[in-house]
């Protein structure tokens, strides 16, 4: 895989090594007396990478480093807060870099969020946030057994989806039937009515953020 070292080191505010120093020679230095390798300018980058990775990743969300593709690197988002207006705001970016962030059975599904914002106008990182939250990561029982990744329950209880896919679709048409075309459009105006929990709206920030600070730090690589 290669990696533009140079626009990483330009572009993210996570490394603070001089743009000039890419140019350096990458060869590793071996000092006999003191018998260990220096690091070459390539390893620094690599370790400082890796504080980033570890900064943006939970032990369930493992960003993967993707070989670059022209013009999918290009990624726009709204900063997460409780006030994001989610019905005017919206994620503008590959499938790819979504699924960095979707494990479990939303593994994959980065394009099906995109299409169910593009459908009902919901944000899809908004859509990402609530899932990841609901659904343990793709990993909980209710999103295992019952492909709900949403938590969303009717008077039967937490409710059967054919598919994820299903889902996403589904969880997206609530959000704008019951909520935005009532006038709740902010975070914090949804997470009144959609959960018991005072701290949703935080919640749901919170499994936001990685996605924002990813797509300011450039910190990603896509496949082809």
């Amino acid at each position: 895989m290669r990696i533009n070292f140079k626009n990483i080191v330009m572009t993210s505010t996570f490394l603070f090594l001089p743009a000039k120093s890419v140019n350096m020679a990458q060869t590793v230095k071996y000092h006999p007396a003191k018998q260990i390798c220096c690091p070459s300018i390539v390893d620094v980058i690599k370790q400082r990478r890796k504080k980033i990775y570890d900064f943006l990743c939970s032990p369930l969300v493992k960003m993967q480093e993707m070989e670059a593709k022209k013009p999918l690197n290009i990624i726009k988002m709204t900063k997460p807060s409780k006030d994001l207006d989610i019905s005017k705001t919206k994620f503008v970016g590959s499938p790819q870099f979504l699924n960095m962030f979707l494990s479990g059975v939303m593994k994959g599904k980065g394009e099906q969020f995109i299409k169910a914002q593009e459908k009902h106008g919901i944000n899809a990182t908004f859509l990402i946030g609530i899932a990841n939250l609901e659904s343990g990561y793709g990993l909980s029982s209710y999103a295992v057994k019952r492909n709900n990744i949403a938590g969303m329950r009717n008077k039967q209880g937490y409710m059967y989806f054919k598919s994820v896919d299903d889902c996403i679709d589904k969880m997206a048409e609530n959000l704008k039937r019951k909520y935005v075309d009532d006038g709740l459009t902010t975070i914090k105006q949804i997470g009144k009515r959609y959960a018991e929990n005072p701290n949703w709206a935080n919640v749901v920030v919170e499994k936001m953020n990685p996605m924002y600070s990813a797509s300011k730090a450039m910190v990603y690589n896509f496949e082809k």
